[in-house]
């Protein structure tokens, strides 16, 4: 049987990790967290995809004290880059993107249209970055025509419409 104890070589000593452990998240993880957030996740996940990919760091006392010394610079920066994608919203409202991809004779697309490529329309047919995390799509779009599309952030919305022709 394998020995289910971790060894710690900042404290030297071992740790048995029965239950969640406290990381503080480095960058945004999708389904976990934004960056510098503290969230409790497995211990296996931390030790072998957070903490190697550089993703996360152990939620120890002292890196707690450095991040609520950092709290408010954080707090400064989310809110001006949620004051600028706010902005973007408001001029990605009544936009008219274009995709063209391959059909068949009945209007069917042969590869369905993604968040990704919607997002990619958007942005050149606006000139502005947009993600495809501020697009939302219940399931790819699989025929051609004019398609409503939302962009959300938050509690404001655009809407823009996508048109999909055939090749």
């Amino acid at each position: 049987m394998r020995d289910s104890r971790k060894y710690d070589k900042n404290l030297t000593t071992y740790y048995f990790y029965k239950n969640n452990m406290k990381v503080i998240l480095l960058k945004d993880v999708q389904k976990v967290g934004r960056a510098y957030d503290v969230k409790e996740v497995a211990p296996g996940f931390a030790m072998n995809q957070l903490i190697p990919q550089k993703l996360a760091e152990r939620a120890t006392p002292a890196a707690l004290k450095a991040l609520e010394a950092k709290k408010s610079e954080i707090e400064a920066k989310r809110a001006a880059h949620t004051e600028a994608l706010l902005a973007q919203i408001d001029k990605i409202e009544g936009v008219r993107a274009t995709i063209e991809a391959k059909a068949n004779d009945k209007g069917h697309l042969f590869a369905g249209v993604d968040a990704g490529a919607v997002a990619k329309a958007i942005s050149e047919a606006t000139g502005m970055e947009i993600s495809e995390r501020l697009i939302s799509l219940k399931e790819p779009i699989k025929e051609i025509g004019d398609h409503n599309i939302t962009v959300s952030l938050g509690e404001k919305e655009a809407k823009a419409v996508l048109e999909i022709k055939a090749k």
